[in-house]
């Protein structure tokens, strides 16, 4: 009894200090993300309907439907706790339970106490990207409170408990419907070529159950207000998704470096699947899981670049591609624990030391010195256990000394995770749950917050993201506004007519709008922001709908002819005079 306390005490050790240094500062947490800057007029209106009445994106909650805007709003309305202590507490309960369930995972399809500690391990320095989402983000998004109710609907899956199974895959659909579909998918073509090993009546129920959990997703989805699209995409939205979306969509707009990342995740799974689960139910149905992902990303391609298909392109099939960056940490860490139990020769063992060091940096953000940090760190874990092995045994009776020996493996991959995180550590800044953006920006927003009313409208330079978190005001548009136009069509059109009515203009190419990728987004936007004058500046307060508009601009540009209401040593806020119907001068 005492040994196995210990035994799930070292574990949920272990799965703290990870998830600790994942927070603080291998994958430091961030707040604001970019998702937080719609997020808030969603999530605020929810808690106080008279927040953002004039944001175009506050009635947009419908085509984002998850469970957790309710939830939020009724855990902020009744703790009174601010909404960054939120995030945090979510973010942390969410990555501690994704590591949990790591372990669980791996012990279940290998039965292996050294392949679990190293599957957390290759997960904690998997940074892969694809279709520009990555596993584990590093900020509060659905997906990522989505991904532990999935991860424990596959080991359930996994531990043939099927009711559960769907009954959890339906739970992380109604936070993250994206990520529940393409969970339902792998588990569906698993049960529907594994039937023999499920009971009729458990399949029958998980169906009945997980169509009953979900259902209000999708109730909500196609009950919301609003023009439907077309199945075929028209040409204009295509326009719209290929210039501010062609990173989660349009393939062949991608960089080698996508495709690279992919091709070298999809070596690496067959690689480790020499060593697969030895038991046939759970090798089969990781061989589905990859398939059914394999044939999404198939769909991704052809319904979107070939033969467009609107509901298709909102799914973002290409996504799914994460979910094989979840299994290749399991998979190789049992093909690397395999491969040094087995008696080999150097070259062997170099080689294996070769390929752990390729996939360690392949899938972090890798530096020289974290590329020597992890060939000396898989030197020592593949070969001081050998060495030992091979040296005559020497009878020490001393406890701690065994102690040592049979947790070798463990203590040598928390000693590499503890140095890591320091050494990354060290170039951060200290972490904080509060808001991260330039002290300055945050400065503008707490004026806005702080003096003018919430119905007051801002026009921002549209590559600046976050205005919206702690300013709690409108924001006539911003770049990042683009991505709700996935859902959208009339809000995407509405979107660049704004960006165009700030001087921006397209350019397009072979019939479409060129993709404009972020890096690029500061350097067009920042000469045409901060070109904009007095007479187009009033022209863009016209159709705001507000009588309360305010131009926030750089503090390096030539003084407007406008009231001054706000400076500091990078930003001015002029008052402009609102012109519709009823707004007065005074």
């Amino acid at each position: 009894m005492a040994s196995r306390v210990n035994n799930i005490l070292s574990i949920l050790g272990f799965i703290g200090l990870v998830s600790a240094l994942h927070i603080i500062s291998i994958n430091q947490y961030t707040y604001p993300m970019g998702d937080h800057d719609y997020y808030m007029p969603m999530l605020k209106n929810l808690i106080d309907p008279s927040f953002f009445p004039h944001d175009y994106l506050h009635d947009q909650l419908p085509q984002y439907p998850s469970v957790l805007w309710p939830l939020m709003a009724g855990i902020i309305q009744l703790t009174g706790a601010e909404i960054p202590t939120i995030f945090f507490i979510l973010y942390t309960s969410s990555i501690f339970s994704t590591y949990a369930v790591t372990y669980l995972l791996a012990m279940s399809l290998f039965a292996n106490r050294q392949v679990a500690f190293l599957s957390v391990f290759f997960l904690l320095f998997t940074q892969l990207h694809f279709a520009d989402v990555s596993l584990l983000e590093n900020g509060l998004v659905f997906r990522t409170l989505a991904l532990p109710f999935i991860l424990f609907g596959f080991y359930a899956f996994f531990e043939k408990r099927f009711v559960l199974a769907y009954v959890l895959t339906a739970i992380g659909l109604v936070i993250h419907p994206l990520s529940g579909i393409f969970s339902i998918a792998m588990m569906g073509l698993a049960s529907l070529f594994l039937l023999k090993f499920i009971n009729k009546r458990d399949l029958v129920l998980s169906i009945i159950l997980f169509g009953v959990i979900s259902s209000p997703i999708f109730i909500i989805k196609f009950t919301a207000a609003g023009p439907s699209m077309p199945l075929v995409a028209t040409s204009e939205w295509l326009d719209i998704m290929r210039l501010r979306s062609s990173h989660h969509v349009f393939p062949f707009t991608w960089s080698r470096i996508d495709f690279f990342n992919a091709g070298c995740a999809l070596l690496v799974l067959l690689i480790s699947l020499k060593h697969g689960p030895k038991d046939f139910f759970q090798y089969r149905a990781t061989q589905l899981f990859i398939v059914a992902i394999l044939f999404m990303m198939g769909i991704g391609v052809i319904f979107t670049e070939i033969v467009p298909i609107s509901f298709v392109i909102q799914l973002q099939f290409l996504r799914s591609m994460v979910m094989i960056f979840y299994f290749i940490p399991l998979l190789f860490a049992n093909y690397y624990v395999k491969e040094i139990q087995q008696p080999t020769i150097i070259t062997d063992d170099l080689q294996l030391i070769l390929l752990s060091v390729f996939v360690f940096n392949v899938f972090s953000s890798s530096s020289f010195i974290l590329v020597v940090l992890s060939f000396m760190s898989f030197v020592a874990i593949t070969l001081i256990p050998r060495v030992y092995g091979t040296l005559p045994h020497i009878q020490i009776s001393i406890p701690i000394y065994h102690w040592l020996i049979r947790h070798m493996f463990l203590l040598m991959l928390i000693g590499v995770i503890i140095v890591i995180g320091i050494l990354n550590y060290i170039r951060l800044d200290p972490l904080t749950i509060s808001n991260q953006d330039d002290p300055k920006w945050v400065d503008v927003q707490s004026w806005a917050r702080q003096h003018t009313s919430v119905g007051a409208i801002f026009i921002i330079p549209p590559h600046l993201n976050g205005f919206r978190v702690d300013s709690e005001r409108s924001v006539y548009v911003t770049w990042k506004d683009g991505t709700v136009a996935f859902f959208n069509e009339s809000l995407g059109f509405e979107w660049l007519e704004r960006l165009k009515l700030l001087g921006y203009e397209p350019t397009r190419s072979g019939g479409t709008l060129d993709y404009l990728e972020f890096g690029e987004v500061a350097d067009v936007f920042g000469p045409i922001y901060r070109n904009l004058n007095e007479e187009k500046i009033d022209r863009i307060a016209q159709v705001a709908e507000s009588c309360e508009v305010y131009f926030v601009t750089f503090s390096d540009v030539p003084e407007l002819e406008l009231p001054l209401s706000y400076k500091n040593n990078d930003y001015v806020i002029y008052a402009v005079l609102g012109k519709q119907v009823g707004c007065s001068e005074d």
